[in-house]
């Protein structure tokens, strides 16, 4: 029987310092906030190795080792999208989140059976970190793909290793596009003539992991905003 995953989500608080009427957010991140950031790229890559490879059993043990630092990522995160977009930052949210699964995706298809035989070894040394920080420094070393990128809050560099993504968004931002939660695309290499089997299968099993991501973070985010009420009343 196939183990059922954990949610590694925690119910939404957030955090004071929305930008002002009339002032704009710095479009920048944070020292907490970039680590915040690398913390959900690892677990995103997690996900979609128990979903791909049937790591189940590995993604569960690394929730419950680290809820305390996945739920402070997560509550950062949004505060960062709130601190940046006022009310429209849990859409700016849904919309990264939904990008990062559908990048690391891509990834793991560009990699095809070295995806899952190397994720073995990657999990057992995620489980092996306790903090924000190691958790960030291992995202680093072992280039794990985020599509986010924001210049670091006085620096002039970009925080992330996939800087166009962040100037892309920046210049709808600016533009005042009301699509500018939509990040933009990696550019992909043509695909080579001659593809075996086992690429067209990768590429279906691919649409079939990012549905299930997909549908399993709306489930996820029900329940927990069900949670959150019981708790408020």
């Amino acid at each position: 029987m196939r183990a059922r995953l954990l949610p590694g989500f925690a119910v939404l608080v957030l955090a004071a310092g929305s930008a002002l009427p009339g002032q704009a957010a710095e479009q920048c991140l944070q020292a907490a906030e970039k680590t915040a950031f690398e913390v959900r790229a690892l677990q995103s890559q997690l996900m979609v190795a128990a979903l791909t490879c049937g790591q189940q059993d590995d993604y569960n043990a690394f929730v419950q080792r680290s809820q305390p630092v996945l739920m402070g990522a997560y509550q950062q995160i949004a505060a960062h999208f709130e601190r940046l977009y006022g009310g429209a930052g849990e859409e700016q949210r849904d919309a990264y989140l939904s990008e990062l699964a559908n990048v690391q995706s891509q990834d793991m298809a560009r990699r095809g059976n070295l995806f899952c035989r190397s994720m073995t070894g990657f999990f057992q040394q995620a489980l092996m970190l306790r903090s924000p920080e190691e958790m960030a420094r291992f995202v680093n070393m072992q280039h794990v793909a985020n599509p986010y990128a924001l210049p670091g809050c006085g620096s002039t560099g970009y925080a992330t290793r996939n800087s166009g993504y962040g100037r892309d968004r920046e210049v709808a931002v600016a533009s005042g596009s009301t699509a500018a939660y939509a990040w933009a695309a990696p550019a992909t290499d043509a695909a080579p003539a001659g593809r075996d089997a086992d690429t067209y299968r990768l590429e279906a099993r691919l649409s079939e992991v990012t549905r299930a991501n997909e549908q399993l973070q709306r489930r996820i985010d029900a329940l927990e905003s069900a949670l959150y009420g019981r708790q408020s009343r």
